[in-house]
């Protein structure tokens, strides 16, 4: 049961990312990877480290493993963003999360 209400606190918490941050134009990936992304996470009790994908093109995609604040060691999943530019602009197309 515990199991359970973790990954639904989880799902809510995914919702809100995909709510607040896909389609969201931004001037620096590294920026809003750290001073957006990170405390929203940090806030809700989430860590992130940094992960590598060795098929996803760098330029395009960032990983991130995931893991629940209270249980450093135990991993949730990997969260991917997908980042596109056009005529200048960075935007986060996507979030995924596996």
């Amino acid at each position: 049961m515990i199991h359970d209400a973790k990954f639904s606190v989880w799902n809510e918490t995914l919702r809100l990312l995909q709510q607040r941050f896909t389609r969201k134009s931004i001037a620096s990936r590294t920026s809003f990877e750290q001073e957006e992304l990170l405390p929203f996470l940090q806030k809700r009790e989430y860590q992130l480290a940094a992960a590598s994908i060795p098929e996803l093109a760098p330029h395009r995609f960032a990983a991130f493993a995931v893991f629940a604040a209270a249980q450093p060691g135990e991993k949730l999943g990997t969260l991917i963003l997908e980042y596109k530019e056009e005529d200048d602009m960075l935007d986060i197309e996507q979030l995924y999360f596996v």
